[in-house]
């Protein structure tokens, strides 16, 4: 798959994204936990450490060999384990709302691989 490109059209969204698309655009907070995680978050992105890193060259000790900032990896990888993509799901859906799709792209890409992250899914039979 390209991560350079994505592409989600309503069409592909679930009832539950659409839902935790709203409770993002009404700015509805997490669980103390996910916010306190999404502080830290934020405090990765005020360090100028790029989420993505598509030049090797460019890459500092911080990225791991896909290019990707490993602790934004643990995030995703910490979000899963306590939720699932549903959780994740909440969680990214905050980041473009607050943050801008820009930094939801890339904090996509670096989840790519974790569970079913950037896997298309059936939506589940009423």
């Amino acid at each position: 798959m390209d991560l350079s490109v994505m592409d989600l059209s309503v069409t592909d969204l679930t009832d539950d994204d659409l839902y935790q698309q709203a409770a993002a655009q009404a700015d509805v907070p997490m669980a103390d936990y996910y916010e306190i995680l999404y502080g830290r978050f934020v405090s990765l992105l005020e360090r100028r450490h790029p989420l993505v890193v598509l030049n090797p060259d460019a890459r500092t000790p911080f990225h791991d060999e896909e290019g990707r900032l490993m602790e934004a990896v643990i995030l995703g990888t910490l979000l899963h384990e306590d939720g699932g993509v549903r959780l994740m799901r909440a969680f990214v859906y905050r980041v473009a709302h607050r943050l801008g799709v820009e930094v939801y792209a890339d904090l996509s890409r670096c989840w790519y691989g974790i569970g079913d992250w950037g896997q298309i899914e059936d939506e589940p039979a009423d």
